[in-house]
């Protein structure tokens, strides 16, 4: 089953948010999201799944995939 994550250089501005533009694809299942720049980069997410995916293929049995960081002194969530 083929996978892919990705971050596009497409901004989008909500209110006083900056997001990227991202996808996921695994099999024949696609879905865009945005990514909050308030938080982390664009690096910070590629590192951040980089990490996450070599857990999983290193037989962890739990990890993920963030796609939205807020700062997390202030935020109650992360997606």
């Amino acid at each position: 089953m083929d996978f892919s994550i990705n971050l596009t250089d497409k901004e989008f501005i909500d209110g006083n948010e900056r997001f990227l533009v991202g996808d996921i694809h695994l099999g024949e299942f696609h879905e865009t999201f945005m990514a909050s720049l308030s938080y982390w980069t664009k690096s910070d997410y590629f590192k951040q799944w980089k990490i996450a995916l070599i857990k999983i293929c290193n037989g962890n049995d739990k990890s993920c995939l963030i796609t939205s960081m807020f700062d997390p002194s202030i935020a109650n969530f992360i997606y």
